[in-house]
């Protein structure tokens, strides 16, 4: 029995002492360093900016828009008399020398805005030079709308996938997009309800994705060059939450929180005059009056 039993405490000694060294190695040496943080660790995965040149499901969305866009190109049909008479027309003026023009756009009223009709009478132009008849640069036009409303739905899509953290989410978006008739035909209409709808997306996008600049820049634009000021009520709201996003995320600064408002506020000065300064010369250009 005393052998048995000297056997048996050799045996828990070693398994004591076997288990002491494990927890033993199991603990951290004192002397061991942190690795620092490498550059780029903390920034925002799936945003608008990283996506934009990476493959990822940004690309899988555009394609997916993209064609259904195209597909509209080719069978819708105009549905508006507005956008026959009010910008094909005068498009068609500037680019060929002759068209039909309404009483919006005599010199008289001027209640129309040529800065709509200008940046595609641009692009309309580089079709003619390069030998494009007139249903080709029609064509083109309506392709032009349609990368352009892919381009936005898509970072729409994306910012909602990665804001929100859920794919759901963001898929059952796409499926209410592109299962809405109403987006359908507005993807190719050269309407400014239609485009301002684009510019929309994108400004809810990068609002969403915390850019407050672009956020601006995309909202001033659907404002000021579409024509359509009625537009503007809809960003209001990330306006507001714009300057309280500036307030509550720069609480940790020594700053006070007015100088991030005035910041933010000045910027969307500077964006606002911008845009609207070669808008009014181009009005201007056409009416020869303010």
């Amino acid at each position: 029995m005393t052998k048995e039993n000297e056997a048996s405490g050799s045996l828990k000694g070693k398994d004591g002492n076997q288990s002491t060294a494990k927890t033993d190695s199991s603990t951290p040496p004192t002397n061991r360093k942190q690795q620092p943080l490498q550059s780029g660790t903390l920034q925002k995965k799936g945003s608008l900016k990283n996506n934009l040149f990476e493959l990822s499901t940004f690309h899988i969305y555009f394609a997916v828009f993209a064609l259904f866009n195209l597909i509209a190109v080719f069978i819708n049909h105009i549905d508006d008399t507005d956008e026959t008479y009010g910008y094909w027309e005068p498009l068609h003026y500037l680019l060929y020398g002759k068209g039909m023009q309404t009483w919006e756009y005599s010199p008289q009223f001027a209640l129309r805005s040529y800065t709509f009709v200008y940046p595609l009478y641009l692009f309309a132009l580089q079709c003619k030079f390069v030998g494009f008849n007139k249903i080709q640069t029609f064509y083109s036009i309506r392709i032009f709308f349609g990368v352009f409303t892919a381009y936005a739905e898509a970072c729409f899509v994306k910012v909602l996938e990665t804001t929100l953290s859920s794919p759901s989410v963001a898929r059952i978006t796409l499926i209410f997009l592109l299962t809405s008739p109403g987006v359908f035909f507005a993807s190719t209409a050269y309407l400014p309800s239609a485009v301002s709808m684009s510019l929309l997306m994108l400004s809810y996008a990068n609002w969403m994705d915390d850019d407050s600049i672009f956020a601006i820049i995309w909202g001033s634009i659907a404002v000021i060059w579409t024509g359509w000021p009625f537009v503007g009520l809809l960003f209001a709201p990330i306006g507001i939450h714009m300057i309280w996003r500036e307030t509550k995320q720069k609480k940790t600064s020594r700053l006070p929180p007015s100088y991030f408002i005035t910041k933010l506020c000045i910027s969307g000065v500077l964006i606002v005059a911008t845009i609207f300064i070669p808008a009014i010369s181009i009005d201007f250009h056409f009416y020869q009056k303010l």
